[in-house]
């Protein structure tokens, strides 16, 4: 097999270097530089999307902890419309499509082609992608149906896999230049002054630990070493109003179907917390 992949390689490159040797000079000078211009294109498109600041549109999605700083900071993500928008801005032409799978289904002559979906049902999840098309240049980039938690969804709606989609065509314009950054990790450009984000945060926990009188509680480090006391008093946002962690876990022990709905929409360390305080009545429970 290996020998067969071989000699077939070894073919093209022949037919190749066969097809440039019949051509004119000028017809190898016009190929050159159709290849320089590809390459030139590809640069260019790359340094267009890159230049455009994308800080001013991101949405906070949550929080992740940081190991090696020792703190959680916050999750940041370019909405699919506002990153299309950009990009049409610049390439009017641009273009892109979702990826297509072949859908196999169950007869009593075996399987059997029955058209194509937009995602694939995997036995670790759901697949889906989305592809480019920028002045002649693709960018393709697949991605997993994930719940809040970042783990695949076995068996996830229609929401959720056209929610994905489009996280996929961000994820291609980011390959194609646009807020690449966001998905390095890299520190965004920020022209808001440090010092006041700290104060700002500072007033804010003082209000909170003042009306529920939770003292000098320091919400540092995964939320599996905190004390259940502190996640009881954790402070979470409902509809405007501040209150604690064990309020919302109470109403949802007593079946309180809004509240639990209220619990399900958590997200970052709010959502951490609220899990680790259910292990921990669990855990008390037996």
């Amino acid at each position: 097999m290996v020998a067969d992949s071989s000699k077939a390689l070894l073919k093209k490159e022949a037919n190749d270097e066969k097809s440039l040797s019949k051509l004119t000079k000028d017809e190898l000078i016009q190929k050159i530089k159709e290849q320089e211009s590809k390459t030139e294109v590809k640069k260019s498109v790359y340094e267009t999307l890159s230049k455009i600041d994308v800080t001013k549109y991101l949405e906070k999605a949550g929080e992740r902890y940081d190991k090696e700083n020792k703190k959680y900071v916050p999750l940041n993500y370019l909405p699919w419309a506002k990153a299309w928008g950009l990009v049409k801005a610049a390439y009017p032409r641009a273009n892109y499509k979702l990826l297509e799978y072949p859908n196999y289904i169950q007869t009593k002559n075996g399987l059997e082609l029955a058209g194509v979906l937009d995602y694939r049902i995997t036995k670790i999840g759901c697949e889906v992608g989305a592809t480019v098309e920028i002045e002649g240049e693709s960018y393709t980039q697949r991605l997993y149906v994930m719940d809040q938690k970042n783990k695949p969804v076995s068996d996830p709606d229609i929401a959720q896999i056209n929610k994905a989609q489009m996280r996929a065509l961000v994820k291609a314009l980011a390959i194609a230049g646009l807020g690449l950054d966001v998905y390095a990790g890299e520190d965004l450009p920020s022209n808001s002054d440090e010092t006041s984000k700290k104060q700002a945060k500072q007033t804010a926990r003082q209000s909170v630990n003042k009306q529920y009188n939770t003292g000098n509680i320091k919400y540092d480090g995964p939320v599996e070493g905190w004390a259940t006391k502190d996640l009881e008093n954790y402070p979470i946002n409902f509809n405007g109003k501040v209150i604690l962690l064990s309020q919302a876990f109470n109403s949802v022990q007593s079946g309180n179907q809004k509240a639990k709905e209220f619990v399900d929409s958590l997200k970052g360390v709010a959502s951490d917390a609220y899990v680790e305080l259910n292990k921990k009545f669990i855990a008390q429970s037996n």
